[in-house]
């Protein structure tokens, strides 16, 4: 193998012009890329003043760079909800749909519980349908409901450790109270020898009502019940209702804006 010449900075500059290799620029490529190259005002592939050669294959990937941090922070700043912060569509719709049927059918048992609207007149007999119905109404959407909570992905707690444990018990009992209520008032008037009535409908009696099948006792302790099972659901759904609105004032994103459809952009 043939030894190669040495290396001899002072004989390089003795060779012809021609076949000396070219010195690039000392003036390195800045990293920085300023705003005006960003909006397109310098070509990416344009050399920058005082350089020898083109600088595209340094400034392209630091460009890139770039505008993808700008992009993300433009991203951090922007006050929106996520779709993941959001409960899914259907849930959204049997929760407004439930909450109706539910809070209708509370008000109207509440007028007649109270003695505000007798029970024997036209109109209370206009209110016990509505209550009535709506409660019926909510039977079969309370174990869709209830499916679709166990199969879905839903967002996740917000608030301290104490908020997260008192709404796991507020919905809890929103879920049994919901449940109870109905069953409880189906049972009552067949416990009286009737069934659930709604603007002359008749719910099945399972064949209950029979003579002698009575039972006044039983009867009285399942409108107790009932009576005092209203009354309690109706004070959760109003903590429920401040505790919503109190996490919507502290997070405009969160809140009741869970329970609404996402912004679209």
């Amino acid at each position: 193998m043939r030894d190669g010449p040495a290396h001899d900075p002072a004989g390089a500059e003795q060779l012809p012009s021609e076949l000396r290799r070219p010195q690039p620029n000392r003036k390195q490529t800045p990293l920085w890329v300023s705003p005006d190259e960003l909006q397109g005002e310098r070509r990416i592939d344009e050399p920058v003043s005082g350089s020898s050669y083109p600088s595209a294959g340094l400034r392209k990937p630091v460009t890139e760079m770039a505008v993808s941090l700008k992009t993300l922070a433009e991203e951090a700043n922007m006050d929106v909800t996520t779709p993941q912060q959001h409960y899914p569509s259907l849930m959204r719709w049997l929760h407004w749909t439930i909450a109706c049927l539910i809070i209708t059918a509370l008000i109207c048992g509440l007028l007649l519980g109270y003695g505000l609207v007798k029970g024997d007149s036209p109109a209370g007999g206009v209110l016990m349908s509505i209550h009535v119905g709506c409660a019926m109404a909510s039977l079969p959407l309370w174990f869709i409901r209830l499916t679709l909570r166990r199969r879905s992905k839903l967002p996740e707690g917000v608030g301290p450790g104490w908020q997260q444990s008192i709404a796991r018990v507020s919905h809890l009992l929103l879920y049994v109270l919901t449940l109870a209520l109905p069953l409880t008032g189906y049972a009552m008037d067949i416990a009286y020898g009737g069934a659930p009535t709604v603007f002359g409908f008749r719910f099945p009696d399972f064949g209950l009502t029979a003579p002698g099948m009575q039972n006044e006792p039983l009867g009285e302790a399942l409108w107790l019940f009932h009576s005092n099972a209203g009354q309690g659901l109706a004070l959760v759904v109003l903590l429920h209702v401040l505790a919503a609105i109190w996490n919507t004032l502290k997070d405009p994103a969160g809140g009741i804006r869970r329970m609404l459809s996402p912004p679209r952009h």
